[in-house]
C-alpha cells in the first residue's frame, strides 16, 4: 500500500524502517534491506532537503530522524503506524528482519522486540 502512495518501493521501505527504528543511517538501511548505498543516501538527502528528516553526525555517520518541526511529519507517521499495524506477519518479517548479532556462549537467546511500537507519546509534539 505505501509503495503505491509513495510511488516507490524504496521510499516506502525507508519510511517504514525509519518509523520502526526512530533513527536510521544509510549504510545500515542499505545492508538490512539489500539496497544500494547510493540510492539510500540520495533518498535520505531528498527527505532532509524537503524538511521531513533531520540529520546529525555521529562520528563519520549521518543519523536521520523525523523532523518534529515539520507539519507533515505527524500525519505521515500516523499513516506509517496504520500501515505497520495492518501488515501481515510475513510482510513484517520481510520488511523488518531480525538483526542478528553474535551472542556470547552463556547468553540466553533474545526474544524479538515488537515490530511496531504503539506508543502515542512518541509522536505527540
Amino acid at each position: 500500500m505505501t509503495a503505491v502512495i509513495f510511488n516507490s518501493e524504496l521510499v516506502a521501505t525507508l519510511m517504514l524502517s525509519l518509523y520502526q527504528r526512530h533513527e536510521v543511517y544509510a549504510s545500515g538501511l542499505a545492508r538490512e534491506h539489500d539496497l544500494t548505498l547510493s540510492a539510500v543516501q540520495k533518498q535520505l538527502t531528498r527527505f532532509e532537503r524537503a524538511g521531513l528528516l533531520t540529520a546529525r553526525a555521529v562520528g563519520k555517520t549521518r543519523v536521520y530522524t523525523f523532523n518534529s518541526q515539520n507539519p507533515y511529519v505527524k500525519p505521515l507517521t500516523a499513516m506509517l503506524k496504520i500501515t505497520g499495524e495492518n501488515m501481515s506477519p510475513a510482510a513484517r518479517k520481510k520488511m523488518f528482519p531480525h538483526r542478528q548479532r553474535p551472542a556470547s556462549k552463556n547468553q540466553a537467546p533474545r526474544k524479538d522486540p515488537p515490530l511496531i511500537e504503539v506508543d502515542e507519546k512518541i509522536w505527540l509534539y
